[in-house]
């Protein structure tokens, strides 16, 4: 499930707001009833004000007597997380006054706390960034460290909601499942504060003995320095003021990563293992609830290339793919890759059938599930993306939009497993089309409607991507698409040699984020 296909998530989505629109018929702008319509429960509606207060309740960690909250510094990580937590634990006690006031402004109380809440968790992935600085990511698989993961906000409310006993729209079925590993990502996170209030006071022992070693040092070095004077050796004199030009914070310093690791790794990796555990299984919950008997296995029935997304994207400078449009490129092409719909030898002898089949399929993830980075479905909004698209094609873009749409009203909205079975599998069809040809279809009379606007679609991308190939600008195109296939088919030789040692309990269970931070929990 961590591989899990960014389209297949996509189509979940878009299945749950479908499925939402039926059940609410008329929704407000406000938070509450965004964040409301999540849970359902007879006893504890969210609607009730104290029921939302119990579900974003959290512990308040005082500091011992005599001790000082520290000064908040921005090269310390853990004054950043300490600050982070007192304002996410202030905001939950707005919320609980505001609730007990019965003041209009709960709306307002509620969204800072989820606010709070993100920044908390992005604190924590910056943490986890800091002490990963000194290793590469082919060493997570030697050192078995679990990459740097990022932290969404409804994956931690959806945790919070089960925890307190309510239950998530659409997934009331999965409650007994999901409650335990809940309960277990809410006592992994709640560990980790404890664990970063001790970790604040040791921090300051071992400050305070790096600077007396360095005042030590720094003495030591200034009498070498006087004695140098008397000498003849001007190595002597250059290699002490190396000694102080090189001096670094003790933020920055060995020791103070090394004690990072230290005291923090188990109780950030025990977190990381119960979050991916946890947000696994919420996403595989959803693709069931979806597809039904529709094993997701079974929908990408296309054999996965073992290849490492952040190792083939992160290298891509961003001279490579430096537009809106461009950028689309290596997701697209890793997506492609990992289900099979190119062949890496494609890549690799830099077949002409790539280069025309790549921008056509960027133009379909960029109507789908690349939408949100492209903002294609209105495209009059954010026509800056489209720079390598012929004016003329606009109208076209539209068409195409406009027909996808169509096709996802019409599949999606019958909350019916085989129809939303049927979606995917016509996506597949046309991916595959856009890179062998469109094949033959039957005569069924029934399905005449659907292959028609299927056949529209894949002729409509056909005719705006390779107007990029013919236009002015083709040379400058394809130095783009030919850069990026070498540098694709150098590290794909590199990952594969790593891949099977890859933990698959431990992967970020997130293909596109920004897709996923929009999933309807």
């Amino acid at each position: 499930m961590s591989h899990l296909d960014p389209f297949i998530v996509y189509t979940v989505k878009l299945a749950m707001d479908f499925k939402s629109s039926s059940v609410i018929t008329t929704r407000s702008a406000n938070v509450m009833d965004e964040r409301s319509t999540m849970i359902q429960n007879d006893s504890s509606h969210p609607s009730c004000h104290e029921t939302v207060a119990r579900i974003l309740s959290m512990k308040s960690i005082p500091l011992n007597p005599g001790e000082k909250a520290p000064k908040l510094k921005k090269e310390n990580m853990l004054t950043l997380l300490y600050h982070a937590d007192e304002q996410w634990s202030q905001s939950v006690k707005e919320l609980v006054d505001v609730t007990q006031s019965h003041n209009a402004s709960i709306e307002h109380a509620v969204d800072n706390v989820h606010h709070q809440q993100s920044i908390f968790l992005d604190t924590v992935h910056l943490l986890h960034k800091t002490m990963l600085t000194s290793q590469t990511p082919s060493s997570y698989l030697l050192t078995n460290t679990p990459p740097p993961k990022r932290f969404s906000e409804p994956i931690w409310f959806a945790a919070q909601v089960l925890h307190q006993d309510c239950q998530i729209r659409h997934l009331e079925y999965f409650t007994d499942i999901l409650q335990p590993l809940a309960t277990n990502l809410r006592n992994a996170l709640e560990d980790f504060r404890l664990g970063l209030r001790d970790a604040l006071t040791r921090q300051n022992e071992l400050k305070k003995f790096y600077e007396e070693s360095k005042s030590l040092c720094k003495s030591a070095a200034k009498r070498f320095s006087i004695w140098s004077l008397f000498t003849a050796n001007p190595a002597a004199t250059s290699s002490t003021s190396l000694l102080f030009t090189n001096s670094s914070s003790f933020y920055k310093s060995p020791e103070h990563l090394q004690f990072l690791q230290t005291e923090l790794a188990p109780a950030l990796v025990k977190l990381i293992h119960h979050w991916t555990l946890f947000e696994n299984k919420l996403y595989a919950c959803y693709v069931h609830a979806v597809f039904g008997e529709h094993h997701v296995d079974h929908i990408q029935d296309h054999k996965s290339a073992k290849t490492s997304s952040t190792t083939m994207i992160s290298s891509l400078s961003s001279t490579t793919c430096y537009d809106s449009f461009t950028q689309l490129l290596p997701l697209t092409l890793e997506r492609a890759l990992k289900l099979g719909i190119m062949d890496l030898n494609m890549i690799q002898s830099l077949d002409p059938v790539a280069f025309v089949a790549l921008p056509r399929l960027a133009i379909l993830a960029g109507v789908t599930w690349l939408s949100h980075l492209t903002g294609w479905r209105d495209y009059r909004i954010n026509s800056g993306s489209m720079d390598w698209i012929v004016q003329s094609h606009l109208d076209t873009m539209e068409c195409i939009t406009t027909a996808l749409v169509h096709l996802e009203v019409e599949l999606l909205r019958t909350q019916s497993e085989d129809s939303h079975h049927a979606f995917v599998k016509t996506y597949q069809r046309l991916e595959r089309a856009l890179v062998h040809g469109q094949q033959q279809q039957g005569d069924d009379e029934d399905d005449n409607a659907m292959l028609a606007l299927e056949k529209e679609i894949y002729l409509d991308i056909c005719l705006v991507a390779d107007s990029i190939l013919s236009s002015h600008y083709s040379r400058s195109f394809n130095a783009i698409v030919c850069q990026l296939f070498k540098q694709v088919g150098q590290q794909y030789d590199f990952d594969i040699g790593g891949s099977e040692q890859e933990d698959e309990e431990e992967q970020d269970a997130q293909p596109i984020e920004l897709t996923l931070l929009e999933l309807a929990i």
